[in-house]
């Protein structure tokens, strides 16, 4: 209810930043293609802003992006709002 802006102000900067994300942060409507469907999550312009703001926090060192499961989403959309998140999170990265 704060906004991106200042929950990203609240990640401390560090070194080496290892990013772990789980596609049900999303809102359903968003990732509907996992295992555990969150109806008040996250925008995908949300979470792209968040990733964003985290890459300024440090050198990127790793990441994962964790419970897409396509059997929940036979269009496909989940995994393309997952390979688009980790796009975006390498080009703030560099």
């Amino acid at each position: 209810s704060r906004g991106v802006e200042e929950i990203a102000s609240k990640i401390p900067s560090c070194e080496n930043l290892y990013i772990t994300l789980d596609i049900d942060s999303l809102d359903p409507s968003v990732a509907p293609g996992t295992g555990t469907p969150e109806p008040g999550g996250l925008t995908y312009l949300q979470l792209r802003q968040l990733l964003r703001a985290c890459a300024k926090k440090g050198r990127l060192a790793g990441m994962d992006l964790v419970e897409v499961n396509p059997l929940f989403d036979p269009t496909g959309r989940t995994a393309q709002v997952a390979a688009r998140l980790i796009i975006d999170l390498l080009g703030a990265a560099v």
